[in-house]
């Protein structure tokens, strides 16, 4: 059952091209539809099976993205202006006759466009030292049942180690724990 009027092409491009606009402003997909006058779903049908569109969306959303770092580095280099106020109303610049207003930066956006631009100047720098001892450990040059029974012995040494230190204690160090199931990878060479 057909219900409306009859879509040809023609009427597809218009709100292709309306809704692709409406979306490199506000870059959002359901006002962008709203605004095309449009469901979303026409926006889902033509990505499957116009390959054109599909193309001209993936523009669309790099305009968008273009239009957000600009406005990162308005906020962040020009700054936003904040009208000042005293008492509910807005002070008077006496040399301009103009409403007082100072510009306000946004060091958050400026570290973040710092860290995209030169991050091999601002990425985040972290470092973690780690101390292992290894006490009568024997390498395992061997692969196979013999080694995996060295290995399995040598932990079963460890264990009842580590149980007699905490005897008195009361804690469970040592002690199998049916829910570890962890398989035991080995080394393959030589």
């Amino acid at each position: 059952m057909k219900t409306g009027h009859s879509i040809g092409p023609e009427y597809v491009r218009i709100h292709q091209k309306a809704f692709l606009a409406a979306y490199k402003v506000c870059g959002t997909l359901t006002h962008a539809a709203k605004a095309a006058h449009i469901g979303i779903n026409s926006h889902y049908r033509w990505l499957e099976n116009d390959p054109q569109y599909a193309e001209q969306f993936d523009e669309a959303k790099a305009a968008y993205c273009d239009l957000i770092r600009k406005e990162i580095a308005r906020r962040a280099i020009e700054g936003v202006p904040k009208y000042r106020f005293y008492k509910g109303r807005p002070i008077i610049d006496p040399r301009t006759g103009k409403p007082y207003y100072e510009c306000e930066y946004s060091d958050q956006l400026l570290l973040a466009l710092a860290k995209s631009r030169m991050p091999s100047e601002f990425r985040e720098r972290s470092e973690v030292k780690q101390n292992v001892e290894f006490n009568n450990v024997t390498p395992l040059r061997t692969t196979g049942p013999e080694a995996l029974s060295r290995l399995r012995a040598a932990l079963a040494q460890l264990a009842a180690e580590d149980a007699e230190q905490a005897e008195g204690t009361g804690q469970n160090v040592g002690k199998p724990n049916p829910d570890d199931r962890g398989a035991i990878e080995h080394d393959d060479q030589p």
